[in-house]
């Protein structure tokens, strides 16, 4: 995704540089006196709109699925679509994972509280 959304910012640059460029010639300005307004305030106008066009550009279903398919998972053989995490040979991987990996195995289980956290107080208070 960062290519493209990179590319379409740089054309909706271009494009800005050549109408302002246009605009000053049109007015009159030989080349030698065009100046390009470059001061942060423009810039930032500017660039809010460039994003915001790029994101629509390339906010399309088969761009991101495209993406999500080249993201490689470590060295597993899958990639980060929906297709490959949820496949039957993930599900399998993570089946057997305690048995062939329970080091990662226990990284990924949730922590569970322990059973006393806070009951301390709870059980010395009286509240007769």
């Amino acid at each position: 995704i960062q290519r493209p959304l990179k590319l379409a910012i740089k054309e909706l640059q271009h494009e800005d540089i050549v109408a302002e460029t246009l605009t000053q010639l049109t007015a009159g300005r030989t080349a030698d006196e065009i100046r390009l307004d470059v001061t942060k305030g423009t810039l930032r106008d500017r660039s809010v709109r460039w994003v915001v066009e790029a994101y629509k550009l390339i906010n399309k279903p088969d761009i991101v699925q495209k993406a999500f398919s080249l993201c490689k998972a470590g060295t597993t053989p899958f990639n980060l679509s929906f297709e490959s995490l949820a496949s039957v040979e993930a599900r399998r991987v993570l089946r057997d994972l305690p048995q062939t990996d329970p080091e990662m195995w226990q990284s990924i289980q949730p922590r569970q509280k322990q059973a006393d956290d806070g009951a301390e107080g709870d059980a010395d208070t009286n509240l007769d």
